[in-house]
C-alpha cells in the first residue's frame, strides 16, 4: 500500500511540475507519523516543491491534494501545519492486511512441516 501511495504522489508532483515548466527529482517518501492522531502516513513533499516553485508550502499541499489520485484504501487526506499531507487509510485495510499476514504465516508453517526431515 505505501507504495502505492508514494506512486500516487509522485504522479501528482510531476503533473505540477509540468505544467509550471519545471524538471526537478523530488523525492516521495511517506512516513509513519509519532501521533496517531496524525493519521496513518505523513508525507512533506510540498515543501521542497514549495522551494522550486517559488510558492508557500501550504499552498503547494493544495495543489498536490487537487491533482493525486488516491486508491481506494484512502480514507482521508488532509494538510497540517506548514504543508505536511496527512493519509488515513479504511479501516478495512488495516484487517485485509492482518489477514493476509496470517495467511503466509499459515503457508510458511506448513511449508517448514512438509520440508522437515523424516526420522526413521
Amino acid at each position: 500500500m505505501k507504495t502505492q501511495l508514494e506512486s500516487a504522489l509522485r504522479e501528482a508532483v510531476h503533473a505540477i511540475l509540468s505544467e509550471q515548466q519545471q524538471q526537478a527529482d523530488i523525492p516521495v517518501r511517506l512516513t509513519r507519523p509519532k501521533s496517531q492522531e496524525h493519521g496513518d502516513y505523513a508525507v512533506n513533499v510540498a515543501m521542497p516543491l514549495a522551494g522550486i516553485l517559488g510558492a508557500k508550502p501550504h499552498a503547494v499541499a493544495e495543489m498536490i491534494l487537487a491533482k493525486v489520485s488516491w486508491p481506494a484504501a484512502v480514507e482521508t487526506a488532509e494538510i497540517a501545519g506548514p504543508g505536511f499531507i496527512n493519509l488515513t487509510l479504511k479501516p478495512q485495510v488495516w484487517g485485509e492486511a492482518l489477514r493476509s499476514a496470517l495467511a503466509a504465516g499459515r503457508a510458511l508453517e506448513e511449508a517448514a512441516v512438509h520440508a522437515a526431515p523424516t526420522a526413521v
